[in-house]
């Protein structure tokens, strides 16, 4: 991804978070700001991201919480790990995968809604069938 791709992907993840705008001294907010980031991997396009968030002022540690999962290159675990990051809670969800990763995500996450469907039928009482 280019220098410019990567500044103005990272300019709308921060704005989808409500974090272009640095955090004012007297608005400092009681809990850190928590974002989940998910990926094949933490790499250059993640730091640039870190990056720019320190440069307006969202310091990790003091009002900023990344919440980080990465999938190592393996497409199929991004459903769950991204269901772990709905779990966590966090305010807003940073997402760059490849497209063999995000097409593997998506097969995974339908064999699972299908298992998930056949697991169903399976506990309906028989009446109802």
């Amino acid at each position: 991804m280019s220098a410019n791709r990567r500044h103005a992907a990272t300019a709308v993840a921060l704005a989808c978070a409500g974090l272009l705008t640095p955090p004012l001294a007297a608005q400092q907010p009681a809990r850190p700001v928590r974002i989940g980031t998910l990926g094949s991997t933490d790499g250059a396009t993640w730091q640039a991201f870190r990056d720019e968030l320190r440069r307006r002022g969202w310091v990790e540690g003091r009002n900023l919480e990344l919440v980080q999962r990465w999938s190592q290159g393996f497409g199929d675990l991004l459903p769950p790990l991204a269901a772990e990051l709905v779990r966590e809670e966090v305010g807003g969800l940073e997402i760059w995968v490849s497209h063999r990763d995000r097409q593997a995500g998506l097969e995974a996450l339908q064999r699972e809604k299908a298992q998930s469907s056949s697991r169903r039928r399976l506990l309906e009482p028989t009446a109802a069938r």
